[in-house]
């Protein structure tokens, strides 16, 4: 049965759609259609119970700040011998090198001034990774909307309270998304994001909103309604299923699926520069596996602690030690960036994945077609290497990129969609 609230906006919402047959009728109906919008947005506001900025965030404790700046050095190090290693391996430096992606502008892109900002090593920085992860989800925290045409911040601005107390007075578009998506869902996949490092949102039914909660709610939904979540959860007592994300951005998509998936062992292949922040966000906001967390600085250690509930940072350009390493995983994820690579990096992954796939394993991604802006449609190269494949739907409109489950061997049978319905 359907909540009474709703009442008044699905009658509002059915008016306007006879109005739309009557003569005369189209300037009622977009004074209903706005009547619509005030309803739910009054709706919405009810819920809304305060606004999380910086400072109401839980703080670093100086034993995490220490872990933050340990990993701050790895990645240095990483970073600082990737060239060498690249040579003395043969490597192909288009593929492992970031600035082949930037076409030349590495020093003036958003990753490049994200990563120098947290390798100083600065407490107020670190402590607020998230105003500096605009890259990773093209969305900006610190000015509450869209990232396009905005620079990221290398420190946290001074005028940053204004900036807020400003934003925090309109309702935003993306807690309008996540209350329409989550009546689909059960309330265990109503995700928030953590409380930590400088997150920013609207508190909307317990949880804190904002456009990248949205995206991730997105993608929780798209792998409950794919049956990939239950898939995983219901694995055999003792077993740790392992889970392989290419681009993980600042570790967002991987809390999570590893908070509704605790004993998995989550791997992510990235940049060194990404890895800085997926790693330092991760291994804070899960200290139960912190002496099984671990940074690949040697190749060896990719293999390492498989077998244990855990984080594997592995950087992008140990590529081929990872795909000769007998790795098997159960679920392999790309969520948009690999639209965004050259095409010798998608068939260089795909080749790996193909792989690294176990017999009954999945491969997750959710990319944009970008042939009409002279980029890849990474669709075409997926269907040149995995013979079976299954489109994914949500009840909602799905925001950005077209979700697929790809299959080396025939779909599992255990794999079953499930049906999402309105509650």
């Amino acid at each position: 049965m359907d909540n009474p609230k709703y009442h008044g906006t699905r009658l509002a919402h059915r008016l306007g759609l006879w109005l739309a047959h009557v003569p005369g009728g189209e300037a009622l109906r977009s004074l209903t259609e706005n009547l619509v919008l005030a309803i739910r947005h009054r709706q919405i506001r009810r819920q809304i119970s305060s606004f999380v900025t910086p400072w109401d965030n839980q703080r670093l404790t100086e034993a995490e700040f220490d872990q933050a700046r340990r990993i701050c050095r790895d990645i240095q190090a990483l970073i600082l011998g990737r060239e060498r290693y690249i040579e003395e391996n043969r490597l192909d430096p288009e593929f492992c090198i970031p600035g082949a992606q930037w076409k030349g502008n590495w020093k003036k892109s958003e990753l490049y001034r994200g990563t120098a900002a947290l390798l100083r090593e600065e407490y107020d920085v670190i402590n607020n990774l998230r105003l500096f992860s605009q890259v990773f989800t093209g969305y900006s925290l610190v000015e509450m909307k869209p990232a396009h045409g905005i620079t990221p911040p290398d420190h946290v601005p001074p005028d940053l309270a204004g900036r807020l107390s400003e934003a925090s007075q309109r309702i935003d578009e993306w807690v309008d998304h996540y209350e329409t998506l989550a009546r689909y869902l059960p309330e265990f996949l109503h995700i928030s994001q953590p409380n930590r490092f400088g997150e920013t949102g609207w508190t909307f039914a317990g949880s804190i909103v904002n456009h990248d909660t949205y995206v991730y709610l997105e993608r929780i939904a798209l792998l409950h309604a794919s049956g990939l979540l239950e898939r995983l959860g219901a694995g055999e007592r003792g077993q740790t299923p392992l889970i392989l994300e290419i681009g993980g951005g600042f570790g967002g998509l991987a809390y999570h699926l590893k908070r509704r998936v605790p004993q998995a062992r989550y791997i992510i292949l990235d940049l060194p520069e990404s890895l800085l922040f997926s790693a330092i966000y991760l291994s804070t906001l899960f200290p139960d596996t912190h002496e099984q967390n671990l940074i690949a600085t040697t190749p060896d250690l990719i293999t390492r602690y498989l077998d244990r509930p855990g984080f594997t940072f592995v950087p992008n350009f140990f590529c081929h030690h990872f795909q000769d390493s007998g790795i098997r995983v159960n679920l392999a994820i790309n969520t948009l960036s690999m639209s965004e690579m050259l095409a010798s990096q998608v068939t260089a992954y795909c080749s790996l994945i193909r792989k690294c796939l176990a017999p009954d394993g999945v491969f997750f991604e959710q990319n944009q077609d970008n042939s009409g802006i002279g980029s890849l449609n990474t669709e075409l190269y997926f269907a040149g290497v995995f013979p079976f494949h299954r489109k994914i739907s949500l009840p909602v409109h799905i925001v950005n990129g077209s979700p697929n489950l790809w299959f080396s061997r025939e779909i599992p049978a255990d794999l079953q969609p499930i049906p999402l319905a309105r509650k």
